[in-house]
């Protein structure tokens, strides 16, 4: 697999344990060149990383970027990810993509089976012990594969 994966959200976590798993997975891992840019920069990636952080490099919340994200690029598959497990951020992430795709579904790495992924209706989300866990990394490995073909 390889293609460029846009951290249009950046966190430490981001930057420092999802760079290096995505490029793992032969992706090349970018951070926006500022919100401006945003959708520019989306036009081009086969992905999104967005951190549901409360803090950020980009001057944007989860729903701004978000939505200059899909305005580059209404079909790019998003990973949202944060510190928290997967129950904690569900109903956020949900509401985030709710608000252009009412049908949208959020999947983490218990949901692996049969998840529909890489639709623009269709959330990933994976936390930091995600990708701490080798047997959830695993999945995690597989599910990205699925999302940013």
């Amino acid at each position: 697999m390889s293609g460029t994966v846009l951290l249009a959200r950046p966190h430490p976590f981001i930057v420092t344990a999802m760079g290096p798993f995505l490029r793992e997975r032969g992706l090349t891992p970018v951070k926006p060149e500022g919100p401006e840019r945003l959708a520019d920069q989306a036009r081009n990636a086969i992905g999104v990383v967005i951190s549901m952080a409360v803090t950020s490099d980009m001057p944007l919340d989860p729903a701004g970027v978000l939505e200059r994200v899909r305005a580059g690029n209404a079909a790019v598959p998003v990973l949202f990810a944060a510190l928290l497990d997967f129950a904690q951020v569900e109903r956020n992430v949900l509401h985030l993509l709710e608000q252009q795709h009412p049908d949208a579904r959020v999947y983490g790495v218990h949901s692996d089976s049969g998840a529909p992924l890489g639709r623009p209706s269709s959330g990933l989300y994976l936390s930091r012990a995600d990708l701490e866990d080798a047997g959830k990394r695993a999945t995690a490995a597989r599910m990205i594969d699925r999302h940013f073909l």
